[in-house]
């Protein structure tokens, strides 16, 4: 985890390319993340963190050069992956600095409630997913109800394979 913040950090501070970072000993596909203008700092961030979470997905189950050109669409194992980065990467950098975004908020609540997965098929799903087996869809549902009603699905960020 060390090394993937160091790389967040690189990133954000502007000394790294996201994409040289990725493609490194990847063959001739070349990944890049691509996160949508925010009008915040924190908002970019969470963004960002996001899209480092589906790189790193990429990049640990060597998929890259398995994936045809073009924006890639997340598996559910690799949506709920980048969820669980991007609340890991905000979490440590709160203990940083000071973040204010409702979203994020919201997400930690999900994360520490032990409901990432259900979250993810509840906002996320694609018709092409399997649903996996064991998820408290009922509890989640009234939990959210309950802690997070008001919560909108959003993605602030993608992985582009070029080839």
């Amino acid at each position: 985890m060390r090394k993937f913040l160091a790389i967040f950090l690189a990133v954000l501070l502007g000394s790294w390319s996201v994409q040289s970072a990725l493609a490194a000993g990847q063959g001739p596909a070349k990944p890049s993340i691509q996160v949508d203008k925010f009008a915040s700092k924190p908002q970019q961030i969470a963004w960002l963190s996001y899209g480092l979470g589906l790189a790193s997905f990429l990049q640990e189950h060597k998929l890259v050069d398995s994936l045809p050109a073009g924006v890639w669409e997340p598996s559910f194992d690799a949506e709920v992956f980048a969820r669980q980065k991007q609340v890991t990467i905000w979490s440590e950098l709160l203990q940083k600095q000071k973040l204010d975004y409702d979203f994020m908020e919201q997400m930690e609540r999900v994360v520490n409630a032990g409901f990432l997965k259900e979250y993810v098929w509840h906002f996320y799903r694609k018709d092409r997913w399997t649903q996996p087996p064991a998820l408290r869809l009922a509890e989640f549902n009234a939990w959210a109800t309950a802690n997070v009603p008001d919560h909108h699905a959003m993605s602030g960020a993608k992985v582009l394979i070029e080839r």
